[in-house]
């Protein structure tokens, strides 16, 4: 056993005596909207580019308030975005399931365009990353007009699961409502003995990386504070240190 690995184990007990879920939290990766940089204030991160592999992703939705206020909560939100959490009148669709009734999101006028207009209810999707440069986990959430770049890359990510590394970029692109930072990706590495690498240290951290997705689970009354990212007429994100809701399982890691 090398020292560094003698001098911290993850997985010895020993090494962190009376720690529990809050001791530990998932770095997020917010995107700069005057620069187009990626920033995770946690890491002391500031990229024009990460060079990644995506462990998992999760998918959740989030519908705002038609005015948009800084200190505004969601007026409905699905961790797994089927399931409403405490949906509004006339929010989530009525279905009867083993003989009760329950409410989803499928049907839900919320989630559907009307007369030409957007849905109030907004797909958000986030991303469990594997940072190569600083072999640290980290998450990047994508929603609104970057879900264009998500989907492409929930393609690719069925299709190849961790077997590449991808590097994610930003381009500046002009809209009606002004300018903001799209994502992009492209395709970099085969991981080959890396990947063995790699899922050593996962496997080392797993129970550490657990407990830190637990941490980060907050409730909307504990608050919740929307911001806008970059997208000039209506994307929002939620402050990962006043607790996002992310109620993903990242427990299976798809090697």
């Amino acid at each position: 056993m090398s020292e560094e690995r003698a001098l911290y184990n993850p997985t010895n007990d020993n090494d962190l005596l009376g720690f529990d879920s809050d001791d530990f939290l998932l770095p997020r990766v917010k995107i700069n909207k005057d620069n187009g940089l990626f920033v995770c204030d946690a890491m002391g991160i500031e990229r024009e580019s990460l060079h990644v592999v995506i462990l998992k992703i999760a998918k959740s939705r989030f519908m705002w308030p038609k005015k948009f206020d800084r200190n505004a909560v969601p007026e409905c939100y699905s961790r797994d975005s089927q399931t409403p959490v405490d949906p509004p009148p006339g929010a989530g669709m009525k279905l009867r399931k083993d003989g009760q009734e329950i409410i989803t999101c499928t049907g839900c006028q919320f989630a559907k365009w009307q007369g030409g207009e957007k849905p109030r209810c907004a797909v958000s999707y986030d991303y469990l990353l594997y940072d190569l440069e600083t072999d640290s986990v980290m998450v990047l959430n994508l929603s609104r007009a970057r879900t264009i770049t998500a989907k492409a890359l929930n393609s690719f990510f069925k299709m190849h699961r961790v077997r590449f590394s991808v590097v994610l970029m930003t381009e500046l692109e002009s809209r009606d409502a002004g300018d903001f930072f799209q994502v992009k990706f492209q395709v970099k590495d085969r991981l080959g003995e890396r990947l063995d690498e790699m899922k050593e240290r996962l496997t080392e951290s797993r129970d550490l990386l657990l407990t830190a997705n637990v941490a980060e689970i907050r409730e909307l009354q504990n608050g919740m504070i929307a911001e806008p990212v970059g997208e000039p007429d209506d994307t929002r994100d939620i402050d990962p240190e006043t607790g996002e809701i992310v109620n993903h399982n990242y427990e299976e890691v798809p090697f």
